[in-house]
């Protein structure tokens, strides 16, 4: 339960947490609410996934629940990358709220999508370390982007990318 997990984030010491809407559940956002209104609206953010089907009134909705980013996957095995115009009018979509765009892509998929995010000027988040491990290509790719002022890395799941068991 809700007051379960909170305890345990207050026993590790976690001040603050970012809740982020899973694959499987699209662009559907009622859980991701839910999770919002039974937590301190002062100390738990969110990141979305929406696309042309999410209206500018729920854009509203869950930026006033706590949803500050979106997730783009563009991991080849999920079938969900956003068609470039589809990516271009998300980003559009979410500037007036100050929202960053998560990016969830693979080494393998990097290089195939890097004009995509040329030209992004809204805050970039790459997803689980660019799921990039030791001595691929695609990690010079990734210290490109990094040294844009716009772009973060999302330091997780790097036991994926290690070369050590």
């Amino acid at each position: 339960n809700w007051e379960d997990a909170l305890a345990m984030h207050r026993a590790v010491g976690f001040g603050r947490g970012v809740f982020v809407q899973p694959a499987n559940y699209v662009s559907d956002h009622t859980y991701l609410k839910e999770a919002l209104s039974r937590v301190p609206r002062a100390s738990y953010r969110a990141t979305g996934i929406i696309d042309d089907s999410v209206s500018d009134a729920e854009l509203l909705r869950l930026h006033e629940a706590g949803v500050r980013g979106v997730r783009f996957n563009f991991v080849r095995q999920f079938k969900m990358a956003p068609s470039p115009e589809s990516f271009a009018r998300s980003l559009e979509r979410i500037r007036p709220y100050g929202w960053y765009a998560k990016l969830f892509i693979g080494a393998d998929e990097l290089p195939d999508y890097m004009e995509y995010f040329r030209s992004v000027t809204a805050p970039i988040l790459i997803d689980h370390m660019g799921r990039t491990p030791p001595n691929h290509p695609a990690r010079n790719v990734v210290i490109e982007m990094l040294k844009r002022e716009n772009v973060w890395m999302l330091l997780g799941n790097s036991h994926r990318m290690s070369a050590q068991a």
